[in-house]
């Protein structure tokens, strides 16, 4: 017995190996996408999340040892340039309004960048300046807030 004829076994130019190495590749490509799409996202609700806990915590030293107009106006002067709107409450203070938060990741082909809006109401109590945060609805008029990708909750 001889050796089968190679000549009639060529591989075409679409071969198995060759098809799945570029299918392999395409997912890749996708799959990191998809991939540098969601760390940016989670890295702006990430961030965001965390912008309104620290203002948590600076109005409530700002609203702390004082109430009525005292505390409005050192809560207006503790505020940073968001579009976060201050009004009486009783005797204490609610600061409502919406801030938002970049995130970019990658480089190159997978670059990405989201920006997650976080709509929020701050209660500040009298002398005691304790602050509670919560998720609200959207302000009507978000012309000063950044565009968003997405809208999320405080806690998920």
């Amino acid at each position: 017995m001889g050796r089968p004829d190679r000549a009639h076994h060529r591989t075409p130019a679409t071969s198995t190996p060759l098809v799945a190495g570029v299918a392999v590749l395409a997912l890749l490509v996708l799959t990191g996408c998809t991939s540098t799409r969601e760390q940016a996202r989670e890295g702006s609700v990430t961030r965001v999340r965390a912008m309104a806990e620290t203002l948590r915590e600076d109005l409530a030293g700002a609203g702390r040892g004082s109430s009525g107009e005292a505390q409005l106006e050192a809560v207006r002067a503790a505020l940073p340039d968001l579009p976060l709107t201050p009004r009486p409450d009783g005797e204490g203070v609610t600061v409502t309004g919406a801030m938002t938060a970049t995130s970019e990741t990658g480089g190159g082909l997978s670059y990405e960048s989201f920006v997650a809006r976080l709509c929020l109401s701050y209660r500040i109590a009298p002398g005691s300046g304790e602050t509670e945060v919560a998720d609200a609805p959207c302000p009507a008029d978000l012309a000063a807030v950044a565009p968003a990708d997405e809208t999320v909750r405080l806690r998920e």
